[in-house]
């Protein structure tokens, strides 16, 4: 019957042709068409909705449709299947057979972004969206210097190092230069000059943390990082990372009035210009059993300086100098890096490390003292020339520059570690 036929419920299928004594004896047009139905209906496979109940799940054979749904014992298909794999750089089609395709080609050389604040001229390449590095901003290394109570929050002083020898910029709010959140006080920087800023900026935050993104790197502040102790986080007396070759935090003094290193080693000062006695020089930090050296000067035209011992180096050796710095005002800090050889005989020429802007002597860049108030963590790496077997270190004040303000600078922490400067 025409029921059976459309709901498909002979188990065998049949299809014949009987004229009967009242029926023509040829087909018209409407006939054939029936017929050629017949015959499709019998030789086709048996339906996915055979003995399902309207709304079941189906699958009607298109491989770009989902949620297919019998009814009326036909499979009907569902919505399209969306082919979507992300990629901006290829373009997604379905086909009914096989389903979702990815074209890696069409889009080539299309503009697309990869994401990095460290690639320019971000383009299309084989399905991959591919930038060109170099992005200068991506030279800069951020840092949190500590972090400290303050009113609705905590207060964060952050720092950065720039190794190149021009000024890199990077927008604030940038995808290179972001804060995680806004702060309730304070502001990002977009310039940034040459040298090492132990704190180049201060933000008040309201929540427990606090990330900025400078480049590729990303520092966090949070209460646990360093604590600030009157202008000194109570981590400046900690060494850096690596083989430690020389340290002097004046937290020893020998009894006889000389200076020590923290390995016990008596140091030696020059003293020039009137400077007074080193042991009236400490001062301390509150909250902390630190203490540091001072330096005081009659007027900006005055330098001081005192000179540590030899120090036995390997040549060719990668060293991180690192020192903690407070210009308060006068003269302009320094350290210098003065070469012996074997022998103990004095190099030619001496090495300002840390001090005023300039070539150091040995193929890179002085790390520039800041103007700002405040103890500071200096850094600096240099490799040991061939021909040097000690090295002597000289910090104080010089005339290559002053500030306003009483001549009065701070030293603490001054140590040579194996290595390239990592913190």
């Amino acid at each position: 019957t025409g029921a059976n036929m459309v709901m498909g419920t002979a188990l065998a299928r049949r299809v014949g042709w009987f004229a009967g004594e009242h029926t023509a004896r040829t087909f018209n047009d409407d006939g054939w068409r029936l017929f050629d139905a017949a015959i499709r209906w019998a030789t086709a496979a048996p339906s996915a909705c055979e003995g399902l109940a309207d709304g079941a799940a189906c699958e009607d054979g298109n491989a770009c449709t989902v949620a297919d749904r019998c009814v009326a014992g036909r499979c009907e298909a569902g919505e399209a299947r969306v082919c979507n794999d992300g990629n901006a750089c290829t373009q997604d089609s379905c086909n009914p057979v096989a389903g979702c395709l990815v074209n890696r080609d069409t889009l080539e050389g299309a503009s697309c972004n990869d994401g990095s604040a460290c690639t320019t001229n971000d383009m299309c390449h084989a399905g991959e969206c591919m930038g060109t590095p170099g992005a200068s901003v991506c030279a800069l290394v951020p840092h949190v210097a500590c972090v400290e109570p303050a009113a609705g929050g905590l207060r964060a002083h952050l720092g950065y190092s720039n190794p190149a020898s021009e000024n890199i910029t990077a927008s604030a709010g940038s995808p290179g230069n972001n804060l995680s959140a806004a702060p309730s006080a304070g502001a990002l920087p977009s310039s940034f000059a040459p040298g090492i800023y132990e704190v180049a900026f201060t933000v008040t935050f309201p929540d427990n943390s606090l990330s900025w993104t400078l480049g590729d790197a990303t520092v966090v502040a949070s209460s646990a990082s360093p604590a600030c102790c009157a202008g000194v986080p109570t981590t400046a007396l900690t060494a850096p990372s690596g083989k430690v070759v020389f340290r002097d935090g004046w937290e020893d003094c020998h009894p006889n009035g000389a200076w020590h290193d923290n390995g016990g080693n008596e140091s030696a000062y020059a003293q020039d210009n009137g400077m007074t006695a080193p042991l009236a020089g400490w001062a301390a930090c509150t909250g902390t059993s630190g203490r540091v050296q001072t330096f005081t000067t009659p007027n900006a035209s005055s330098s001081r300086s005192s000179w540590f011992n030899l120090i036995p180096v390997t040549p060719h050796q990668t060293y991180c100098l690192s020192a903690w710095i407070n210009w308060q005002g006068g003269p302009r800090p320094f350290v210098n890096l003065h070469r012996f050889d074997a022998q103990t005989l004095p190099l030619a020429g001496s090495h300002p490390l840390i001090g005023a802007s300039g070539p150091d002597g040995l193929g890179g860049q002085t790390t520039l003292i800041s103007t700002d108030p405040g103890f500071r963590r200096y850094r600096k790496t240099f490799t040991n020339p061939a021909d040097t077997t000690f090295v002597q270190l000289e910090h104080g004040t010089s005339t290559s520059g002053s500030k306003e303000g009483a001549a009065l600078t701070y030293f603490d922490d001054v140590t040579l570690v194996e290595g390239a400067c990592t913190f």
